[in-house]
């Protein structure tokens, strides 16, 4: 964006240059930079701290400094974010399975300093003892509410030691009474 000021005393022009904003929402001590699955009605949410209100609430009443921190569906990086700054566990990984966001969670990290305190991942997360072999998984675009088979198509094999350690979880919390 440029700026042309003229000075009123020599008559001279001044060029500046304004950079673009590093954040359109804040929330809770997180900025959060521009992003395309951002529109007006969900920064005003941001900035009330009504987006994810309760999971935000939730969050930071269990989380403290000696915890470890599992997300399963980052979204747009906002509720683990204000965790991360708020609560500040000693550890958090993040799942996401849209690939369209993870840029945009990894410029939140980035703008928030807290890209080395929160790994994030893009996976496709499954509970099934026995997962198939492939996943299809649709992506919604900013502009769709719902997602649609002709939307993007995502095909996910778990990885070996992936399919192991789902097993050893699984048999663990079966013989584990709640």
């Amino acid at each position: 964006m440029l700026a042309l000021h003229k000075t009123k005393d020599a008559g001279q022009h001044i060029m500046t240059v304004q950079s673009p904003p590093t954040h359109v929402a804040e929330c809770m001590g997180v900025k959060v930079p521009p992003s395309p699955f951002l529109n007006e009605t969900r920064i005003a949410r941001i900035n009330e701290a009504r987006y994810e209100g309760q999971e935000i609430a939730g969050a930071l009443s269990v989380v403290g400094p000696s915890d470890r921190v599992i997300e399963m569906g980052a979204g747009l990086g906002i509720v683990g974010a204000v965790t991360q700054l708020n609560a500040r566990p000693e550890a958090m990984v993040s799942f996401e399975a849209n690939p369209n966001m993870i840029p945009h969670i990894e410029a939140l990290y980035a703008l928030n300093k807290i890209k080395t305190k929160i790994k994030l991942h893009n996976k496709v997360l499954l509970t099934d003892l026995e997962p198939p072999k492939t996943v299809d998984f649709f992506c919604a675009t900013a502009s769709s509410a719902h997602p649609s088979p002709t939307q993007t198509n995502v095909r996910q094999k778990p990885s070996r030691s992936r399919q192991r350690a789902m097993k050893s979880c699984a048999k663990a919390s079966n013989q584990q009474s709640f």
